[in-house]
């Protein structure tokens, strides 16, 4: 079978899964791909609404939110490596970490609106300076 890309029985995702207690048998008829889509999902959106609230002056475009999750569904999580102190397998990288750097950004920039626009830098700005404070780093 190929790898798995979301959390099983022994698994856990970096520090910034919302929900990663959440009981593995909790609803089987997702696939994994799915539930690492939803998770990423709701950190994308946890940061947006921080960031629109507490760095920026109005929402941030649509465009700009879709384009950041595109690039999160090719980066995040895509990797794991076992933690023998704590007997868990650990997949990473996380979404918070991501977007403390800075290539998610330029990933993002490939989908948003057209080719040569670029991804606002206020926005890159609000939400690096946000995920730097929760320990993206």
């Amino acid at each position: 079978a190929p790898p798995q890309d979301t959390p099983t029985n022994n698994e856990t995702v970096e520090e910034d899964a919302p929900d990663s207690n959440q009981d593995p048998k909790e609803d089987t008829t997702k696939t994994n791909e799915s539930r690492r889509k939803e998770l990423i999902d709701q950190v994308i959106d946890k940061f947006v609404k921080q960031a629109e609230e507490e760095e920026l002056e109005k929402e941030m475009r649509q465009e700009g939110v879709k384009a950041l999750k595109i690039a999160a569904y090719k980066m995040a999580y895509r990797k794991k490596y076992y933690d023998m102190a704590n007997d868990k397998i650990v997949i990473f990288p996380s979404v918070t970490k991501l977007l403390a750097g800075i290539e998610i950004y330029e990933e993002a920039e490939k989908y948003y609106y057209e080719d040569g626009d670029d991804y606002p830098l206020k926005y890159i700005a609000a939400l690096r300076g946000i995920a730097l404070v929760s320990g993206g780093a």
